[in-house]
């Protein structure tokens, strides 16, 4: 007996040590499934930072001078660093930093950007310091909160000051939660002092402009001042802040001989207010607040939106009873991955039935079961597996289950047929399964691992897709390696046991099924394919060339009939309209121009919509802020929980907007695989002469435009001195060739 058989057969006479492990693998594979993180995308952090630095009240240019440079020459020259690019816009800078491609120690080249961005010397009036920040794919936002006052179209100071009350209560609430990392506002406005001075007094009392400020300056104190040397040293602070209305009202700016003071509140209007906002968010048609929560890296999606949705709950139970401000979630990041999840559930269920099925008709009934019951086997041990290798269950792990979901049978299939033909030849039970399985282990062995091999240079592909693509590998490694376990070690004691329920059901099933001493009824295929292949086998070179004909048949398919596209198109969940009204029109003009196109979608909502936001005069790409402009986008339900399509509600929608008046240009899109993806393709013109620069990116722009394979080209226009983007939007490109 060889070693092989030694092997099989240690485990074939133990039929409580392979069935205990049977049990303890589904028990294991449970826990594991309840205890794994359920993720979008893997854990991966990218090379690739971003630095951002806010200048509150410089303009654009003056960011760039002051702000924007700087920081770059100082990073500029770190070890590690690629690639630098920028966007400065009125009040803030974000700088991206690419790093090299699989560079030794990330860690340390994040640290040194850190220091380098610590170190640089910024205006005095710049008061945070710049923040560095890393993507991680597990540190991603998972909900949009969105609140709104019912009863304002637009906030005023009053109905503004309530609403933020309540989104900053919210916003603690969910800090203390484990499970948020952090919180991102929009429309929210930082509250200040304002201090409007009158022109007319100044010129009354003979101040200078500058005297005023820096009056107010000079008087708004908070610094340590040493200690008191006395026993205990105290220490001692000069306080002397401006933070009300009234110390301000009563500061006196100039003092006379005769004993008259003028104070702050005769030469100026001072009062509580907001941060001056360019831009109007809306949601829903009313002007609000929206939380993004981003949760913690060590916190999966479902787990963490769990506990944020008990929190808005509460929240809406106790604080906004009785009131008119109404809470919206959007963009729940659960729904694609409870989809997803259901998804593979299901099509594993209906697969393992479909497979179950399959065996019977060709194997019988004993060796179908226990065929089949390899499948959920081999998903618990591949879960252990994947959970003690610190994988979560995301997108791509997902995918790689079900690349290879059709394959965890093949080697026990083979297996338990070859059991299956000893024994109908008249071999004794236990020596026909020691026999059959040690027969094709080379065999089995050998599939496996040519298999496994087949995906090893997924470990070799680059950059941020490589990245993601390397959690393929293990998983199919995972998946195949406990199929081949159980085929070889735990299938052939199975195939010894005889319950009186598998005869019965087998009698029920199939009447010839059960008795081994019968010919199977797929052998009568086989004897015929055998008398078939005789026949053709003295025509080989025939066959050949009919194959080879075949061959190049495909190759002109593929080349004349199919195209390629990066990924498959998917019903969109998200359709984006933007449009301008006339350049007279101020941002509040078109605040009430937006109304018209909000009624419109507004019958909608908790039909096929969700809900939408709508964005006037926001800047992009560090550009001018045009006040005529706004953005919306709507949110829609899944395809499978409404009964129209994207297609269908943007042709009945557009029906409602060409009645829409001082409505100059309005475009509807839908995000492209079912995901904002911006352009396809983006040209960037480098160039320090303006003129030069701006002929040359007009001159693309117009020669792409006549192209009919591109739908739309937009320019954007940075600042001087910097480069100018042309973005490319369509569905399908031929080439584009640029000398």
């Amino acid at each position: 007996m060889s070693v092989i058989e030694k092997i099989i057969s240690y485990f074939v006479k133990r039929h409580l040590l392979t069935n205990l492990m049977f049990v303890i693998v589904f028990i294991g594979g449970i826990i594991a499934w309840n205890n794994t993180g359920k993720e979008e995308m893997p854990d991966i952090e990218f090379d690739h930072a971003h630095v951002v630095a806010s200048y509150p009240g410089a303009s654009a240019e003056e960011v760039e001078h002051f702000i924007t440079k700087p920081l770059e020459e100082q990073v500029r020259g770190l070890d590690g660093v690629y690639r630098i690019t920028s966007t400065s816009s009125d009040g803030g800078t974000n700088i991206g930093i690419d790093f090299e491609k699989n560079y030794p120690d990330l860690d340390e080249a994040l640290m040194e950007v850190r220091n380098a961005v610590l170190d640089v010397k910024l205006p005095d009036d710049v008061i945070d310091e710049p923040e560095v920040h890393v993507w991680k794919t597990t540190k991603m936002a998972i909900i949009d909160i969105a609140l709104i006052d019912t009863q304002k179209h637009l906030l005023d100071n009053g109905s503004r000051k309530r609403l933020q009350q309540y989104v900053y209560t919210l916003e603690q609430q969910l800090l203390n939660l484990p499970e948020v990392n952090s919180i991102e506002k929009s429309g929210y406005l930082q509250e200040e002092i304002q201090i409007k001075v009158k022109p007319e007094k100044l010129r009354e009392f003979d101040i200078p402009f500058n005297t005023a400020m820096r009056e107010v300056k000079n008087s708004h104190i908070r610094q340590p001042a040493g200690s008191v040397e006395t026993k205990n040293e105290p220490k001692v602070t000069l306080l002397s802040e401006l933070d009300t209305v009234k110390k301000l009202e009563d500061l006196v700016i100039q003092g006379g001989f005769e004993g008259q003071f003028v104070r702050l509140k005769d030469i100026a209007d001072i009062k509580h207010s907001f941060k001056k906002n360019d831009s109007i968010l809306k949601v829903n048609g009313r002007e609000g607040i929206i939380i993004r929560v981003v949760k913690n890296s060590s916190y999966g999606i479902l787990e963490a939106l769990e506990e944020v949705k008990n929190q808005i709950k509460s929240f809406q139970n106790n604080s906004l009873k009785d009131t008119k401000i109404e809470l919206l979630a959007l963009d729940d990041a659960s729904v694609d991955l409870k989809n997803r999840l259901s998804i593979v559930l299901a099509n594993g269920l209906i697969g393992f039935i479909l497979i179950l099925v399959t065996l019977f008709i060709f194997l019988n009934f004993r060796a179908g079961i226990w065929v089949a019951m390899g499948i959920p086997f081999t998903f618990c041990f591949s879960m252990i597996c994947a959970s003690m290798a610190g994988y979560t269950i995301n997108n791509i792990t997902l995918a790689a289950v079900i690349i290879v979901l059709g394959m965890i049978v093949d080697d026990a299939i083979v297996v338990s047929e070859n059991i299956t033909r000893l024994r109908l030849e008249g071999g004794e039970p236990e020596q026909s399964v020691v026999k059959g399985t040690a027969f094709v282990f080379t065999p089995v062995l050998a599939s496996i691992l040519t298999t496994c091999i087949a995906f090893v240079p997924l470990f070799f592909f680059r950059a941020r897709f490589g990245k993601i693509l390397v959690f393929i590998p293990p998983i199919i490694f995972f998946m195949l390696g406990a199929s081949l376990f159980e085929s070889l070690f735990i299938l052939p004691g199975h195939m010894l046991l005889d319950f009186p329920l598998f005869n019965k059901l087998a009698s029920r099933f199939r009447k010839n099924s059960s008795p081994l001493n019968k010919a199977h009824w797929f052998n009568r295929i086989e004897d015929n394919y055998a008398k078939a292949l005789n026949k053709i086998l003295p025509y080989k070179w025939h066959i050949f060339l009919v194959f080879i004909l075949l061959f190049a048949f495909s190759g002109y398919l593929i080349k004349a009939k199919m195209k390629y596209v990066m990924f498959p198109n998917e019903e969109t969940r998200e359709i984006s309209l933007t449009g301008e009204a006339s350049e007279q029109v101020d941002k509040y003009g078109t605040a009430e121009l937006t109304r018209q196109i909000e009624e419109v979608i507004a019958p909608y909502l908790g039909k096929e919509v969700i809900g939408f936001r709508t964005q006037i005069a926001r800047s992009r790409w560090g550009r001018a802020v045009e006040e005529n402009k706004f953005r919306m986008t709507v949110e829609i339900l899944p395809k499978e929980k409404r009964k129209k399509s994207a297609d269908q509600l943007i042709k009945e929608w557009e029906k409602h907007f060409a009645d829409i008046k001082d409505l100059e240009d309005i475009r509807i899109a839908k995000s492209r695989w079912g995901l904002a993806s911006g352009s396809p393709v983006e040209l960037i013109v480098q160039e320090n002469d303006d003129q030069i620069r701006n002929t040359i990116a007009e001159q693309l722009a117009e020669s792409m435009e006549n192209n009919p394979a591109l739908e739309n080209v937009e320019i954007e226009r940075p600042l001087e001195n910097q480069e100018y983007k042309i973005g490319l939007n369509r569905e399908k490109i031929k080439r584009l060739s640029i000398t």
